[in-house]
């Protein structure tokens, strides 16, 4: 089987000292359960939804290969800092997740909190729009910001990072809330898909 995650500098473990961020945990936990898994981290700092739009079909055609593939698509953090209008980050994941639907199942994780003003408004509206454009078709969905904002180890790993980027305990935290959820195991863990 094979995973791959497409993002931001959230998606590629920024600030991580284990190297492993969320992405990285959700793999070894898929390897864990038995998996013959190849996974690719194709985070890149500061990419907007747009810039992972634009490179996301030569980058999965570089590496996709005979078998089951597994594509999360983690974005919405990027766009906030860098002010790209609401709907154009709308428009962009519409695209991804259609084009990503077609060659596989999908799984979407949202922004998480971070430590920003005015960051809050505009991650809560990012991440009702992307549960929305999830639920239409019917792929999982994993709200960072609704399962984060509350818990006191996620904001500690944000003040030890720089407000934005955990430190490998706020990442650690994060992947153990997500692999939580049955959703996100299923997809991990099934090689026939959802």
């Amino acid at each position: 089987m094979q995973m791959i995650f497409i993002g931001d500098s959230l998606t590629a473990g920024y600030g991580d000292t284990e190297g492993l961020g969320w992405a990285g945990r959700l793999a070894v936990a898929a390897m864990r359960a038995g998996n013959d898994l190849t996974w690719y981290n194709l985070g890149i700092r500061a990419n907007t939804s747009t810039d992972i739009r634009q490179r996301c079909a030569e980058e999965l055609g570089r590496r996709t290969m005979e078998g089951p593939l597994r594509n999360v698509l983690s974005m919405g953090a990027a766009d906030i800092a860098r002010g790209v209008p609401f709907e154009t980050t709308d428009e962009n994941a519409r695209t991804l997740l259609d084009d990503l639907t077609q060659v596989g199942p999908v799984l979407m994780i949202g922004p998480p909190p971070a430590l920003r003003d005015g960051y809050e408004p505009a991650a809560a509206r990012l991440d009702g729009l992307f549960s929305t454009l999830a639920r239409e078709r019917g792929i999982p969905y994993g709200s960072s910001l609704h399962l984060l904002r509350d818990r006191p180890g996620y904001l500690e790993g944000l003040k030890q990072g720089d407000g934005i980027h955990p430190d490998a305990a706020g990442y650690a935290l994060w992947a153990e809330l997500l692999l939580a959820d049955p959703d996100i195991q299923r997809f991990i863990n099934s090689e026939q898909g959802l």
